[in-house]
């Protein structure tokens, strides 16, 4: 029962939280830019950000496409060793 209460305590917080944000957007410059009132701190949050999503994504598509245009060897596995026959 106390999980049910704290999810229905989250979500009235979230509710109320978008509330009080949408009663403060007048304009788009007020919902993309924050209406410029950040200052200049997100900037290096921005540098530090970027390469947490983007590297691990960039490196899985960087290794599709390379299994993508490698193509297989056209002649088959030479057998290593010597093979005799029974």
């Amino acid at each position: 029962m106390i999980d049910y209460a704290v999810l229905v305590g989250f979500l009235i917080l979230l509710i109320a939280i978008g509330r009080w944000a949408a009663g403060r957007v007048h304009t788009s410059l007020d919902y993309h830019l924050a209406g410029r009132r950040l200052g200049k701190w997100p900037v290096p949050l921005v540098g530090e950000i970027h390469p947490l999503f983007f590297g691990p994504l960039l490196s899985v598509l960087a290794l599709v496409l390379v299994s993508a245009i490698s193509k297989p060897p056209d002649t088959p596995a030479e057998p290593r060793g010597r093979v005799e026959a029974i």
